[in-house]
């Protein structure tokens, strides 16, 4: 099977070699071999029937089909517990309900332990191999004090990166962790609470300067690598704000970047700086940069880097080259929505009917258009391009800003002319003896972008289902 193999296991199916993407499969990580494979190439073993107790903090491991076949192999054939499975974790002797405390490093047992367990298991169901001499695990260190170390200019593997994601990388100059030391971390023991993070949201590479004499910090933003796709060409829209915290005076608003359209690659090449940067305040802020992709429904964040400036050598160029991490809520900022509501629709393509159903749920957070402080809304929908041009609008829902419709429209049409369609959502503020007021628009289709498209792919590739999201509102007038 895997010489069969097809694709590269990151952006196409290890198996397979289908690619991922809206229109494509869906991406599964297999947890042996830590490469992407698709839904039919795979496996979800639980751990209640695998036979051996994994992790706790999961119930159930995604596997490829290679990875499958050969837990299936140790596991019938009984090396795995005589010679120990490699790149399993198996717990200690004395759990409870699964509860593991302690991870160790599968060893290679000699003869007379590998005779006293024997005798051990003939009494009992299942016992665990036995852990590493005291002398011998003295020798490795907690996983969670582990700081994996690169090269200036240089990026660890992906397999790194899930231990390594949330430390800085070093300067030049500073002490490195050899990869003997690297792997025998990786089996050593760990808390209970520690889950290791798979997402990879790209890396960000920067360059910063303080400069004690000016009291001003210079950051220079190069390109960042490998961003998550946000529309249906595979690109995004991205741009970096960049800001310091805790944030004081003139400080308080981010500074921001240009944008670069249609790329997961942006070059940036611009520099940023900060003025009445005092030698105190280097040593209680830090940097944080979030990438964000540019939407007139929002922006949304994309990644967030963050520096202690502390780490800087003042009057020296510090590079750095890191994984972004997701942003913390205080990291977002404020203005990255449009503030003109929400509005949370259902959709769900009906096979037998042949049929379009779309629910206009409710509406929340909707602008104050009237006097007395609220609004008469109601939403209008439409198909763009539609030769029938059916059109459809709600009840009104007098003084309310967070009205509940709760009503369903059906649109008959094959679900091969989805992909070339556009549904259209306005809502609207009523008033009487005048034009009614704009309060917002939504477009549904292939040429959104983020939670928008994926909304619509997923109508499409899951029919006979009801799929439910929340969309903001955006100030621009649609369907016209």
């Amino acid at each position: 099977m895997k010489k069969n193999a097809l694709g590269d296991g990151t952006s196409k199916c290890v198996l397979c070699g289908d690619t991922f993407g809206f229109l494509g499969p869906t991406a599964s990580l297999c947890k042996d071999c830590k490469k992407a494979a698709c839904q039919k190439c795979g496996v979800e073993e639980s751990a209640s029937t695998s036979g051996i107790r994994f992790h706790a903090s999961s119930s159930s491991n995604w596997l490829c089909k290679i990875c499958a076949e050969t837990r299936e192999m140790w596991k019938k054939s009984g090396a795995w517990f005589f010679k120990g499975m490699p790149k399993y974790e198996l717990p200690e002797a004395g759990t409870m309900n699964g509860r593991l405390s302690r991870l160790f490093r599968p060893s290679v047992i000699n003869p007379i332990q590998r005779a006293s367990i024997a005798e051990e298991s003939s009494s009992e169901e299942e016992q665990a191999i036995q852990p590493l001499p005291p002398s011998a695990a003295t020798r490795h260190a907690p996983l969670s004090h582990v700081h994996s170390v690169s090269s200036v200019n240089s990026l660890p593997s992906r397999r790194e990166s899930s231990i390594s994601q949330h430390q800085w990388p070093s300067e030049e100059g500073s002490s490195s962790v050899t990869s003997s030391d690297r792997a025998c971390s990786v089996y050593s023991e760990v808390e209970d609470d520690v889950i290791i993070d798979e997402v990879y949201l790209g890396s960000m590479e920067f360059a910063v300067t303080f400069d004690p004499e000016t009291n001003t910090l210079h950051c220079g933003l190069i390109r960042a690598k490998g961003l998550r796709a946000m529309d249906v060409n595979g690109l995004s829209d991205s741009y970096c704000r960049a800001q310091l915290l805790p944030a004081s005076g003139k400080a308080i608003t981010p500074l921001r970047t240009k944008t670069v359209h249609k790329s997961r690659d942006p070059e940036f090449n611009e520099t940023l700086a900060w003025f009445h940067v005092t030698p105190a305040d280097s040593l209680r802020k830090t940097l944080h940069i979030v990438i964000y992709d540019e939407d007139k429904y929002g922006d949304e964040a994309l990644g967030a880097a963050r520096l202690h400036l502390a780490r800087l050598t003042p009057g020296r160029m510090s590079h750095f080259n890191v994984f972004l991490e997701k942003p913390y809520p205080d990291e977002v900022s404020a203005d990255e929505g449009p503030g003109r509501g929400r509005i949370l629709i259902a959709l769900n393509y009906v096979t037998r009917r042949k049929a379009l159903t779309v629910g206009v749920i409710r509406c929340a957070g909707l602008l104050a258009m009237d006097s007395n402080g609220t609004s008469d809304p109601f939403v209008k929908m439409q198909l763009k391009d539609d030769p029938q041009r059916r059109k459809y609008k709600t009840a009104i829902k007098w003084r309310n800003l967070n009205p509940e419709f709760c009503e369903q429209f059906t649109f008959e049409i094959k679900l091969s002319e989805l992909t070339s369609k556009t549904l259209v959502f306005s809502v609207w503020d009523k008033d009487l003896g005048k034009s009614d007021d704009y309060l917002g628009g939504l477009e549904l289709g292939f040429s959104s972008k983020g939670d928008r498209l994926r909304h619509w792919t997923d109508t499409i590739k899951f029919p006979d289902r009801r799929h439910e999201r929340w969309h903001n509102l955006c100030g621009q007038l649609v369907g016209e």
